[in-house]
This record gives structure tokens, sequence and C-alpha cells, in this order.
């Protein structure tokens, strides 16, 4: 589920964002697609500047399919146009703030930048062809990625200061060892993932006619083998894991056998083999105090950061225009209501879709 408030939706801030539909285009309204669809029209102003009903349905949208939040009730799609019309609110707070700071960006840092966009891309054509096809000019990327680093520049500097004492480090390790800090007992595990119950039953027999794992293993192609874990770089499987419906016929094994081929499905066939028997055990301070401290660092750059935001929220100058796109439901929506999409406001097909759910390491 998405954060509220500020830190809800900071998808919106980071570069990857440009990529989007949203892109280049959420505060300047200048895109094609939905914000050229008949019936559009402001919904609130920022600093006086118009807000576009389908700028908030694009946003919702995009925030929706980055995080993976596809099943959403109508309840949740208001919240959401709320936290979008927020973030975009800070958005323009902090490109003053970056100004009266006079932070500045670098071209070599933006030709970067746009590097990395490219390289997300097949080729070059095919990243053309993405700007042509969403009408976003190159001037306007740079432009905009400008804008977005120079912020996160910002963000950088007033979220720096996260220092984490002894004490508070031995104080949280003390209060979490149990949960973050401990190990079930369980193996190290070595598996191969074959594309076919062929290719898995000749290696497991090629191992036990007295070839090495690693040889074995090796010798496979990317098209036959598709996953595999070295004898120097076994993987832990708790015992409870082991006794789960996907891995139960590996349970049984006794260290040092290697068991399957499973079929988990076509395409995915798994051998694999305990290596060794892994005791319950609880990692001493001393041990984890680097992740302990990273753990907290990481904890108050996030409350700088929302401290940070709410402020910058606080100065910004929101009118509503439209309070029923805006109110959330007295009571419950049932039925295709729950899964009415951000941008079809109260037509009843919903453009967001479902959620997939992730499948075992192991299993997927």
């Amino acid at each position: 589920m998405l954060r509220t408030k500020t830190r809800s939706i900071m998808l919106i801030i980071v570069i990857v964002f440009v990529l989007s539909t949203v892109g280049v285009y959420l505060m300047r309204g200048n895109g094609g697609g939905q914000s050229d669809r008949q019936g559009d029209y402001a919904v609130a102003t920022i600093d006086g500047k118009k807000v576009m009903r389908s700028n908030i349905d694009i946003g919702v949208r995009n925030v929706a399919e980055q995080s993976n939040s596809m099943d959403l009730t109508q309840k949740t799609i208001v919240q959401m146009r709320k936290s979008v019309l927020e973030n975009m609110a800070i958005y323009e707070e902090l490109k003053k703030e970056t100004v009266a700071r006079g932070i500045t960006v670098e071209e070599s840092e933006v030709d970067e930048a746009v590097k990395r966009i490219e390289d997300q891309f097949p080729t070059k054509e095919a990243f053309q062809q993405y700007m042509e096809n969403n009408k976003i000019r190159m001037k306007d990327l740079r432009e905009e990625i400008g804008l977005r680093l120079a912020q996160q520049k910002l963000i950088d500097q007033v979220t720096q200061d996260a220092t984490v004492s002894d004490e508070e480090a031995m104080e949280f390790y003390e209060q979490t060892k149990d949960f973050f800090f401990s190990q079930p007992a369980g193996y190290e595990v070595t598996y191969g993932r074959f594309a076919s119950l062929e290719a898995a039953q000749n290696a497991k027999e090629r191992i036990f006619a007295g070839e090495s794992w690693d040889e074995v293993l090796e010798s496979y192609s990317e098209e036959d083998l598709l996953e595999w874990t070295p004898l120097d770089d076994p993987v832990f499987l708790a015992e409870w894991e082991l006794q789960t419906e996907e891995l139960k016929d590996f349970a049984e094994l006794e260290t040092g056998e290697i068991g399957g081929p499973v079929e988990f499905g076509k395409g995915n066939v798994i051998i694999l083999a305990k290596r060794s028997k892994v005791e319950a055990r609880t990692f001493s301070f001393e041990d984890v105090s680097g992740d302990v401290v990273r753990i907290l660092e990481r904890e108050k750059v996030q409350q700088n950061e929302s401290e940070f935001f709410d402020e910058l929220l606080k100065r910004a100058e929101i009118k509503i225009l439209d309070e029923e796109y805006f109110a959330i439901p007295e009571s419950p929506v049932s039925g295709d209501e729950d899964a009415q999409s951000a941008g079809s406001g109260d037509q009843g097909q919903s453009e967001v879709g479902e959620k997939t759910a992730g499948e075992n390491a192991l299993t997927e």
C-alpha cells in the first residue's frame, strides 16, 4: 500500500519518472493523450496555475503501475489524487528552493542521466521512437532532468545529517535482534533451474557418474540452464521452507544428496542438493553493527526528508476547485467500482489492471 502524505508517491520526484507518460508534462500540461481528452477541466490550482483533472488521473495511474498497486478502491483512488496534487505542489516548491539556494547542475550530469535513460531501451533508435511517440522533445527532457537533479541535490543537503550514536545502535539491536538478526535452523543448498526435464535429468546423471557440480552446470547454455548456484556460493533455506508445498520433495534429502528433477511448470525444472546443516542462531551486535547503523541512518534520512517535504507543503498555495473530485466516499464501495481506475473518474471500467503476485525464488 502506498504511504500517505508527502512520502506516499516520491516516485514523482525521481529521475526514472521522466520515462512515464506523466513525465516532462505533468505540470506543464502540454503532452498528448489523456491531457487532450474531451471534458478535461481544472480541479485545483497551485500558485495560481491550473491543475487539470487529466494531470491528476495520469499521475495516479503511473504511481499505481510503478508501485504495483493495481487493485484499488474508490476511496484509495481519491486519497491518491490528493497525494498526487500535494506532490505536484511540493515539486513546485522544490523548484523555488533550488533557485533560492543557488543549486546548479552541470551539463555532464544531465548527459549522464540521459545516457542512463537511453540504456533502458534496447537501441538508441527505440529510445528516439519512444520520445517521438510521446511528443517529448530532447530539449524539454534535458531541462526536466536538470530540474530533478537539482532537486535531488537539495534533498541530499537537507537530509544529510543522519548521525547514529553507539547507544542508539545498541538499543535498536536489543529491541529487534530476534526479528531482524536471527536465523532459523535450515540448510545451505545449491540448485540448478533448467528449461527442460531432459536437461535436468542429464545433469543429475552426470554428477552421479563422478563429474563435479560446478563443471556439469557450467557446461550448459543459458537456453538450457536458466539459473544455478555454485558450490562456493550456496543459498540458505530454512527448515520450514522445505516443508512448503513447493519444496516438500526436497525435505527428506540427506546432506550431500541431490534431489529432483522436480517440475514447477513448463520450462521450470529444479535439481537441488543440501550441502550443510545450519543451526538456528542470533547474530552478535559485532557481526551486524554495520547493518544496524545503516538501517538507522536510512530511517533518519527518511524522517528528515519527510519533515522537509511537510514544510514545503505548508508553504504551497493550493486551491481546490472541484471539491467532489477530491471527496473521500463516506461508505465502502463494492463491485466493479472497487477496481475503478484513477483516470476513468465515475466510469465503470478499470484502467489500472490487476496485481500479479510474485512467486517463491526457487519456483518462479
